[in-house]
């Protein structure tokens, strides 16, 4: 097909705002390769604090479980030696379970997932309870730590952090004889 003679052929190349000459025209240049480098740079350190921030988010979290559970074990030793009722306490996988004894004459625990002080509990995502021991005696998974009347229980619970390794990772309740639950890095005391 052939073009008539005087019409104006459309131009293969627009010069508009976005061309290379309209760009020479305005004094303007591509990045050079330093300021690409600095913008990966800039976000390399922006991803690595988003990522400890995360990091340090599920810490919190499970720092927070382990002050929680203490104060939990306190009240309910607390509760146990003021007469008010009998608890137990016992670990399941990833949680915890408060215990009751039932009926006088039946001798039966019961557990307590509906109350809302000592409820069933999930610890918060890589925290889990390593050991548990009453009098340097290790208390197997799912057994019962009950609660004495009039003589607070010794028991020491282990937790290991999320993320962490070696004696830096863990934290430890200690039951002592006022009846309170310290927590406190193995070893501390």
């Amino acid at each position: 097909m052939e073009l008539p003679v005087g019409k104006a052929s459309m131009p293969t190349l627009a010069t508009g705002c976005c061309s290379a000459p309209a760009l020479r025209q305005a004094g303007q240049r591509g990045f050079t390769l330093i300021e690409l480098l600095v913008v990966l740079a800039i976000m390399g350190v922006l991803s690595v604090a988003v990522s400890l921030t995360l990091s340090t988010d599920g810490r919190r979290a499970a720092n927070n479980d382990v002050q929680r559970l203490a104060l939990l074990l306190e009240t309910a030793s607390l509760e146990t030696q003021a007469g008010g009722r009998q608890l137990a306490w016992s670990t399941q996988d990833g949680g915890y379970s408060f215990w009751e004894m039932g009926d006088a004459r039946e001798q039966r625990w019961q557990p307590l997932p509906n109350d809302a002080l000592f409820r069933t509990r999930r610890l918060a995502e890589g925290l889990h309870i390593q050991r548990v021991e009453i009098d340097g005696q290790t208390l197997p998974e799912g057994a019962l730590l009950i609660f004495r009347r009039g003589d607070p229980l010794l028991f020491r619970i282990v937790l290991a952090l999320p993320g962490a390794s070696g004696k830096s990772g863990l934290e430890e309740l200690s039951g002592t004889a006022t009846g309170r639950v310290e927590v406190a890095a193995p070893g501390a005391s």
